[in-house]
């Protein structure tokens, strides 16, 4: 009954070992997967990590594009606008010059017919003083 009971030890023991085995086997096989997994995790994250770099860079040279574009835009739309008020400084000057103009011309108008009114009546009375 010893040699029974040895063997029967022995039997478990044969069990224990292997279901230790099994185990050892089941817990490197969930390291082993733990590990690609925490790897393939690292490689996304480092890729990720780039891509985002990348897309940073590529938005900050967009933007100084951008913003080369804008100072551009407002130099010309400066330069048209300073043209805009010197053509309108000068359409004001030639307008005040066409208004001058046009005053003289009827104040020499009304000269001329006041000295053709003063004509007619030195005209007149040079008649009626040769007539007398």
């Amino acid at each position: 009954t010893n040699n029974a009971r040895l063997l029967a030890h022995n039997d478990e023991s044969a069990a224990l070992l292997s279901r230790i085995r099994l185990l050892e086997s089941q817990i490197l096989t969930s390291l082993t997967k733990e590990k690609e997994l925490a790897e393939s995790r690292s490689r996304s994250e480092k890729e990720f990590a780039e891509r985002t770099v990348s897309q940073q860079r590529d938005f900050e040279t967009l933007l100084s594009q951008k913003s080369q574009q804008i100072i551009e835009i407002e130099s010309r739309l400066q330069t048209v606008l300073s043209k805009q008020t010197f053509s309108e400084q000068k359409y004001q000057e030639l307008l005040q010059e066409k208004l001058s103009t046009e005053s003289q011309r009827d104040l020499l108008r009304r000269s001329i017919l006041d000295l053709e009114a003063q004509l007619r009546e030195q005209s007149e009375s040079a008649r009626l003083l040769a007539e007398s």
